[in-house]
């Protein structure tokens, strides 16, 4: 839970109006450059990236390495398989693909799973369309074949998208298509199986 007020008396910064059930728990950074401002882990919460049932996407500052990433963290109230999760997180960080987000690291934060990824600078294919209507037929086909690629690789290592849809493919500069949200990927019960 949020605190009402630092030790000081400020008031910190607010995430957002959900209820604290709905996201994971945030601790308060003990550095100097960072007193008040929430953390998961060693990484300075910055912002709300993205709100779901199953998951709160942070912007996150990382101070050791001096970098933005985005934390994807699974709240308490989410009806998951946490330790499933954490699983496909460590394999998902495993992944080198040219056309899927790098995941960082993979951890748990007071009982909660949470995966660091790359932040990336641009927009979802699902804002894409929402702003400008329906592709062009050779934009989408490239930007699916790209995609395609993305989800033969992460095969190649035993994990299966849960959820390719146009939220989880971001369009980074260049049009260069990049698949998201591998930390709620599913490991292959049965590689064999050829699912």
């Amino acid at each position: 839970r949020y605190r009402s007020h630092t030790p000081d008396g400020r008031k910190p910064p607010t995430m957002d109006e959900a209820p604290a059930t709905t996201r994971p728990p945030l601790a308060r950074s003990p550095r100097a450059e960072g007193a008040g401002r929430p953390t998961i882990g060693r990484f300075q919460i910055l912002s709300v990236l993205q709100r779901s049932p199953r998951a709160v996407v942070y912007l996150a500052q990382d101070p050791l390495l001096e970098r933005k990433v985005a934390i994807k963290a699974i709240p308490a109230a989410a009806d998951v398989d946490r330790e499933g999760v954490l699983a496909s997180s460590r394999a998902a960080v495993r992944l080198r693909h040219p056309h899927v987000v790098p995941a960082f690291e993979a951890g748990e934060h007071g009982g909660h799973p949470f995966l660091v990824s790359e932040f990336i600078e641009g927009e979802t294919l699902a804002a894409r369309v929402a702003r400008v209507g329906a592709l062009p037929p050779a934009e989408a086909a490239a930007l699916l074949a790209q995609v395609l690629d993305a989800l033969s690789g992460a095969h190649d290592l035993g994990l299966v998208h849960a959820e390719v849809k146009p939220s989880n493919v971001m369009i980074a500069p260049g049009e260069r298509a990049l698949l998201m949200d591998l930390g709620i990927a599913q490991r292959m019960l049965d590689r064999g199986s050829g699912r």
